[in-house]
């Protein structure tokens, strides 16, 4: 129920709103980058290579302090996770197993997933830093 009969406690608009706010907070230039499934063409051009670039823009990049670890193949895997906080505009973002990849701060993230909310200011993406490889 609201405070006062007849009046919204959120009124309309307000997340469009405050997104300039929240954007002036995204400092690190990242490119967002998607895995091609084909093969690489015959013969490989100097400049080839399997990402394409969907989409360059500056993001908020925060250390969520959840590490993990693990034996793949034999072989000991570190692991980090991110969230990664984008404009609300830009395409649309594959997320999961084969996601897309965020190249920012020096480093490749495997984006795992992204998060929803009902009045977004922004997007935001937990992301998997491989610390054994840098192999998104």
């Amino acid at each position: 129920m609201s405070p006062l009969p007849g009046y919204p406690v959120i009124p309309p608009n307000w997340a469009e709103h405050h997104r300039p706010t929240a954007e002036a907070t995204m400092t690190a230039d990242a490119v967002f980058q998607r895995i091609s499934e084909g093969p690489a063409p015959f013969p490989v051009p100097d400049d080839w290579g399997p990402a394409e670039v969907i989409w360059n823009t500056k993001v908020r990049v925060q250390g969520l302090n959840r590490e993990g670890s693990g034996v793949a193949a034999e072989q000991p895997v570190y692991t980090r996770e991110y969230l990664v906080t984008a404009p609300m505009r830009g395409p649309a973002i594959i997320s999961g197993e084969r996601g897309d990849i965020i190249v920012v701060l020096g480093r490749a993230l495997r984006i795992t997933n992204e998060q929803f909310s009902s009045l977004p200011w922004e997007r935001d993406f937990t992301c998997v830093d491989n610390l054994t490889q840098q192999n998104p």
